[in-house]
């Protein structure tokens, strides 16, 4: 009787430190997740920026050579090749704004995350310590009576400890005859 009075004296607290540590976790190694995402991304980013400088650069030296042409032909591939770098630096300018929206949700969910992460852990050192307050008055009591029980479980029965736990276990609240 006294064992379950000790259980409810802990109340729901070790259920709730293991899932407030469990839910703290998942959190941290979904921000690992996001950060190398995001990674990723700036490396891409990175990527789309010196695309777009060498394709800057390659259509100013498009643009300087139609001054030098002498013949029509030469007038028209090199306004092709004009038209072709703007269409690519304006899609490499597409894709870099793509992945920098992409980068600025990730790093608003890792921001989301980490403040979720210091709220639970707040609370987690506050549930722990009343837990460890809570074990600490009954620690020693508990054991004694484990071990009394343990002793006592010895002189009895088998198939009535069995009966005994079959109840417990079904209603919390166990009675076997004795005689």
């Amino acid at each position: 009787q006294r064992l379950l009075e000790i259980k409810e004296h802990m109340g729901d607290l070790p259920g709730t430190v293991e899932s407030q540590e469990s839910e703290v976790a998942s959190l941290e190694v979904e921000n690992q997740q996001k950060q190398v995402r995001l990674s990723e991304i700036e490396k891409s980013i990175r990527h789309h920026e010196a695309e777009i400088d060498d394709f800057t650069t390659k259509l100013e030296k498009y643009k300087e050579q139609l001054f030098l042409v002498k013949s029509n032909k030469e007038y028209d591939a090199i306004s092709q090749e004009i038209d072709h770098m703007r269409t690519t630096i304006s899609e490499s300018e597409s894709i870099q704004i793509a992945f920098e929206e992409e980068k600025s949700e990730w790093e608003e969910n890792i921001k989301l995350n980490t403040n979720k992460i210091a709220s639970i852990t707040e609370s987690l050192t506050s549930n722990r310590s009343e837990l460890d307050a809570a074990m600490a008055e009954t620690t020693h009591e508990q054991e004694e009576l484990e071990f009394n029980r343990k002793t006592l479980n010895k002189d009895i029965d088998p198939s009535y400890l069995n009966q005994y736990e079959i109840l417990f276990n079904a209603r919390n609240v166990g009675m076997v005859s004795i005689i």
